[in-house]
């Protein structure tokens, strides 16, 4: 009968019962729930990090290329054409109220001239406003939004300002 009894206990020493093994489902099970339920928190986060880039990236290219004007006058890209009538020169004079809605596509390419609409593959719109009194410098704000043919509530803004024009 001892025999018998050491045997018995060999094979249960060897491997797992029942109860260790649904212990262990159910731990793995409930790990797996939440690293899943993450995954939308993570594509969404990707996504909004990818949209402020955008709009820092479009944001910099408009402010790049208002810097560029000369002689008190600001520099700004109204269509993509490749000629240099793709740029508006603006005076920089007191009492300065100027507005120019802009659409870029996904790589951050102007593909709108002004006034034309919304085309379908823009996936920004950028409102740019310069401004300037006789006390203040000139101040650039760039507004950028996306998407653009989303609702005003539904759309994402990042807004930009620039005051470094005398």
């Amino acid at each position: 009968m001892s025999a018998t009894f050491q045997t018995t206990r060999r094979f249960r020493e060897r491997g797992f019962t029942l109860v260790e093994i649904a212990l262990a489902l159910g731990i793995a099970a409930f790990a797996l729930v939440g690293i899943i339920g993450m995954v939308p928190v993570a594509l969404d986060n990707a996504r909004e990090s990818r949209q402020q880039t955008h709009a820092a990236f479009i944001a910099r290219t408009i402010f790049g290329n208002l810097f560029s004007g000369a002689d008190g006058k600001a520099m700004v890209q109204v269509s993509e054409s490749g000629s240099d009538s793709d740029f508006e020169l603006v005076a920089l004079e007191p009492e300065l109220a100027r507005s120019f809605t802009l659409a870029f596509d996904e790589a951050g390419r102007l593909v709108d001239p002004e006034g034309a609409g919304t085309p379908r593959e823009a996936l920004f719109t950028a409102q740019l406003t310069l401004t300037k009194t006789d006390e203040k410098p000139a101040r650039a704000e760039v507004s950028v939004e996306t998407p653009p043919g989303a609702a005003k509530a539904n759309r994402q803004a990042y807004q930009f300002v620039s005051q470094v024009f005398r």
